[in-house]
């Protein structure tokens, strides 16, 4: 061997190997002109765009805006923080501040 990143194939050629590559790309490039040709020509054409090509399909909402879980009008600011700061999360922060 003459360095330790090459390996020793006995069986490959290096001339052999250009051949089978060449081979392949050629055959590669081949199929795909086959796929070419059978594309339909309807598919080829170029057509003008309209109006209707271009609008998006509008969404249909089922459900009312706005918020679902509100609290009361009077509510205090509290209550708005309470919302989002559960119990569960100042658990947590507890036990994790606490480690």
């Amino acid at each position: 061997m003459s360095s330790d990143s090459e390996v020793d194939f006995p069986n490959l050629n290096k001339d052999n190997l250009t051949d089978e590559f060449m081979d392949s790309d050629l055959d590669e490039d081949l199929s795909e002109s086959d796929k070419a040709e059978s594309f339909t020509p309807s598919a080829e054409e170029w057509r003008p765009v309209d109006d209707h090509d271009c609008d998006p399909r509008p969404v249909l909402f089922t459900a009312h805006p706005g918020p679902k879980h509100a609290p009361a009008p009077d509510a205090k600011p509290v209550d708005y923080v309470n919302l989002f700061l559960t119990d569960d999360i100042v658990n947590l922060v507890v036990n994790k501040t606490n480690k």
